[in-house]
């Protein structure tokens, strides 16, 4: 044996590892929710979001539009801010009018990209025997309607991101998800809490 063969660099084989792709990729959903909260007082005035969770803003914000998706095939941003107003001055009721809407603004605009022109949210995540691999998604797309009016909507990714936070009996979760992001309908979820 050469003393070159003794000295490489053992390479273990990557059949072993785990398929965490998909995994990665949920996770990697709640990355812009986990931003906000960190960089609260530089995506905003310092002090704004003082007392309250923004955690919670955003989840609040995509079950919004969640609803909005089935009912009206999306939101206008008008009704958003109204609603995220509302979100923001529960959690923190000495805000005025004028600071909740500040402050449910930089939700949207935090979950829906626009410091980078709404595009997708960029990361890479690692898959065995290839590598990192490049993964882009939304949470939330804006498009014109039919009608002309410009339509918020939450994407497939933010109802995953959604789902995966809910407490589901393990049994139940992957039908859960089949059918809510296929759209398809007769699931019953009796596992949900």
């Amino acid at each position: 044996m050469s003393p070159d063969a003794t000295l490489a660099p053992f390479i273990p084989p990557t059949d072993y590892l785990p398929q965490l792709g998909r995994h990665l990729r949920n996770l990697a959903y709640a990355v812009p929710l986990v931003r906000l909260a960190l960089e609260r007082n530089t995506v905003a005035r310092p002090g704004l979001f003082d007392g309250m969770d923004l955690h919670y803003a955003a989840m609040a914000l995509i079950v919004f539009l969640m609803e909005r998706r089935t009912t009206d095939l999306g939101a206008q941003r008008k009704d958003i801010i109204a609603y995220m107003s509302w979100v923001m001055a529960a959690m923190r009721s000495s805000l005025s009018g004028e600071e909740s809407r500040e402050a449910g603004e930089v939700v949207l605009e935090a979950l829906s990209n626009r410091s980078d022109q709404h595009q997708a949210f960029r990361c890479e995540l690692f898959e065995p025997g290839i590598g990192l691999v490049p993964h882009a998604f939304r949470l939330i797309n804006v498009a014109p309607s039919e009608d002309g009016r410009i339509l918020y909507t939450a994407t497939n990714e933010a109802i995953l991101l959604h789902l995966a936070m809910l407490d589901i009996d393990p049994a139940v979760n992957k039908s859960l998800i089949h059918h809510t992001v296929s759209g398809q309908p007769g699931l019953s979820t009796p596992g949900i809490r």
